[in-house]
């Protein structure tokens, strides 16, 4: 091993930018006290564990005398990166998973929570590697050279200076520069902190520290079993009234001391409580109960410290768990007609229930939106039209049905809402005026009514779905019934009689934009000009002919909704009104909107049977497949493959744990990732940004150097959303574009 650099630099990023992330406050937290047990009538609603550390421990933090990453597991996920993107496969060998490393080099992305020298260690088995050369943030801390094929352990001395609090990158590279096979195995890197323990490094690999099966007393828990001094940090948005518990012994003889913690970015950590343990023939378990309601809503990361114990006894954290004072919500209410209408070509900031004060042409969505319940952060999954509905349909994110761009279709072999309704005995209609809702994507059922935007008769999907409604009712009035509607909204081209359009704003218009032809016009123009950009009179005209479609479509909308009234169904019926993401006017309804959370944030309307909710409105984020598990539930049906989805009645009661999972969206290699009011953006060549949309709504700083382990906690559970929809992804299909969809398509202005 070469020598260290004797000045090794300090990082930028001081610990004062991470708000002192390594204080502690003395005094606990209002919830850091056990409490008293339960009298039987608290015992009456039973609680329901709704987050389990120890199933999130590949997405936790070891730290053992610093932080460890066990390679051949699913802690290289959102952590270890190789410059072609591959991914690492993993062997077993030695009682041990190691990670089969075959690109010249490899990053590892960790955090440091306080200043400390460091120290690298790896254990390795070499294969055509010949040397392996360390690296933090680019600066060189040593090298080895490498004989034989032996696992050994490989480390760089010490550093002389602290490393600083901070998200920072550990890089290794091998050489040769073109080997014939693998450089190797990995086993682990340590990322150490030197200190003056008289006891042996023991790496805490994932099989070290997860007993599934650890005994005390005769009473068995899932366990971390953590050998002192080692600290697991896993991240959790805390949920209103959540609850941690766990309980807390110690095998081996001794004595030791545990504490539990919980730490925000940019805030002191605070100390929900501590206990001391003895270990030997009469060890038992602590049981220890604290309330979260500081952190409610919340990204927090919860700290499990195994503070001290004997140089052979393991300090336990059984079944750590987040637990909400509620049981397990049944299904939602049953419905005997299901109404779903995704509006084209329209933004939520102008709708009823989202603009300060919305225009007086949504009268008819106004008065369905009292009877029903706002989603007021409800979701995309895609910037991508046909992605979006295929999602509606089909209860999976795009990653898992494959309809991830305009070249694609949805496969045959993926089953939908819509089929299982048919099995089910609905009757199902299908009205759409939008080429992407069409058999050329693969979406919606044999014998479609489609309203071709060539055809230009005028023809409304809203107006011709109100008419089938009456007569399938009317035929059969406890028939059951399904109805999906995909209306063009503000969307052009637009149909409007010629002498109404001579008296629209502003007088004596000469502009070019005509109402058949605006969706090609606007095509034409958007490339080099935006809305504002536009002549005033042109500007002018378009907000009349948006504000006249719209106002049309919420009549016909009004229409389907007096068929319910007028058949006594709506008591029966479950209406969901929403968006597919579409760009409106003032993006001149753009294809290719940016994959930011203005866009992705669509109008959610949800009319519940027998009108349970009526007028509430709701904060918490919700995402499209929400919307598809819903659907299932009021049919009856089977959920999708893969469990995606809450149901929007639960979450409407506040039964539902809210944002166990970040809400991800996909364009092309782009990713947004949102968890709470935290959004991780990717871009297509891997670059990465963090927002806060409270303080930063347009995302324009930055804020991954204040928050490294929102950050990473947000970076893991993508890539843990990742490793799950590859599980389910059935094979990529093309898109069947042919004359009539291509000519449909440029109408729309989708061909610029």
């Amino acid at each position: 091993m070469r020598a260290v650099p004797r000045a090794f630099p300090l990082i930028v990023l001081a610990l004062a930018a991470t708000g002192c992330g390594s204080c502690r406050e003395d005094a606990p937290s209002p919830g850091a006290q056990a409490p008293a047990p339960r009298s039987p009538a608290e015992g009456a609603v039973a609680d329901r564990e709704v987050r389990k550390l120890f199933d999130l421990a590949a997405r936790c933090d070891l730290e053992h005398r610093g932080v460890l990453v066990d390679f051949g597991t699913a802690m290289v996920d959102g952590r270890v990166s190789a410059p072609e993107g591959t991914d690492l496969e993993t062997v077993e060998h030695d009682g041990a998973t190691w990670s089969v490393i075959t690109e010249r080099s490899i990053s590892t992305r960790f955090v440091q929570t306080k200043p400390s020298p460091i120290r690298l260690s790896a254990r390795f088995q070499p294969g055509a590697a010949k040397s392996m050369s360390f690296y933090v943030d680019d600066v060189y801390l040593g090298s080895s050279k490498l004989k034989g094929s032996d696992p050994r352990v490989v480390e760089t001395p010490a550093t002389e200076l602290a490393l600083d609090p901070g998200e920072h990158t550990v890089t290794v590279r091998f050489t040769p520069a073109k080997p014939s096979a693998p450089y190797g195995h990995l086993d682990w890197l340590s990322i150490g902190h030197p200190d003056d323990l008289a006891i042996t490094f023991g790496a805490p690999t994932l099989d070290d520290v997860l007993a599934p099966n650890a005994v005390l007393a005769k009473v068995p828990h899932r366990a971390f079993s953590l050998l002192a001094p080692t600290t697991v940090r896993c991240p959790v948005r805390v949920p209103a009234g959540g609850r941690l518990r766990t309980a807390v012994g110690m095998v081996g003889a001794g004595e030791g001391e545990i504490e539990i913690a919980v730490r925000v970015d940019g805030e002191p950590t605070v100390v929900l409580g501590s206990a001391k343990l003895k270990g030997g023939e009469e060890a038992a378990w602590q049981d220890l109960d604290f309330g979260l309601d500081p952190f409610a809503s919340k990204l927090v990361h919860l700290e499990l410290h195994a503070k001290t114990g004997s140089r052979d006894g393991r300090i336990l954290f059984g079944d750590p768990e987040i637990s909400v004072p509620t049981v397990a919500p049944g299904p939602g209410p049953a419905a005997q007609v299901v109404i779903v209408v995704v509006l084209a070509g329209i933004g939520r900031e102008e709708l009823p229930g989202y603009a300060d004060r919305p225009p007086p042409y949504f009268e008819r969505l106004r008065k369905l939106a009292e009877r029903g319940v706002t989603f007021k952060e409800h979701r995309a999954p895609s910037t991508v039209v046909p992605a979006t509905v295929a999602t509606l349909l089909t209860g999976l994110p795009p990653d898992a049905h494959t309809l991830t761009d305009y070249g694609a279709r949805l496969p045959s072999r993926v089953p939908t809402v819509v089929t299982a309704a048919q099995h089910a005995g609905y009757e199902v209609g299908w009205f759409t005026a939008v080429p992407y809702s069409t058999a050329a994507f693969g979406l919606g059922p044999p014998g479609q009514d489609v309203l071709s935007p060539v055809q230009g008769d005028g023809a409304d999907a809203l107006a011709r779905a109100a008419t089938w409604l009456e007569a399938a009712l009317q035929k059969k009035p406890d028939g059951k019934v399904l109805l999906f509607v995909h209306a063009r909204g503000g969307h052009p081209p637009w149909v409007v009689d010629p002498k109404l359009a001579e008296s629209l704003p502003p007088e004596n218009y000469t502009g070019d934009i005509s109402p058949r032809r605006a969706a090609q016009q606007l095509a034409s123009i958007r490339g080099r000009r935006k809305l504002h950009q536009l002549p005033e009179t042109d500007q002018t005209r378009l907000a009349a002919l948006y504000q006249l479609a719209l106002a049309q479509q919420d009549r016909s909308l009004g229409a389907i909704v007096d068929v319910l009234d007028e058949l006594n169904v709506a008591d029966r019926t479950l209406v969901v009104v929403t968006s597919d993401g579409s760009s409106g006017l003032g993006q001149l309804f753009t294809q290719t909107p940016p994959l930011d959370d203005r866009t992705l944030a669509l109008p959610l309307y949800v009319v519940f049977p027998g009108g349970a909710h009526a007028g509430q409105e709701m904060s918490q984020t919700t995402e499209v497949v929400d919307v598809a598990r819903t659907l299932s539930d009021a049919m009856r049906l089977a959920p999708a493959r893969g469990g995606f989805g809450r149901e929007l009645a639960h979450v409407a009661a506040g039964r539902a744990f809210a944002d166990d999972e970040p809400l991800v969206a996909r364009e092309g290699d782009a990713t947004s990732t949102r968890w709470g009011s935290w959004v991780l953006v990717r871009n297509e060549r891997g670059g990465t940004r963090l927002c806060e949309l409270v303080l930063d709504p347009t995302c324009s700083f930055d804020r991954r150097p204040q928050a490294p382990l929102t950050a990473a906690a947000l970076e893991r559970a993508l890539a843990a959303h990742e490793r799950r929809t590859e599980a389910l992804a059935v094979q990529h299909e093309p898109a069947t574009i042919d004359d009539d969809t291509l000519a449909a398509l440029r109408v729309w202005g989708a061909m610029d």
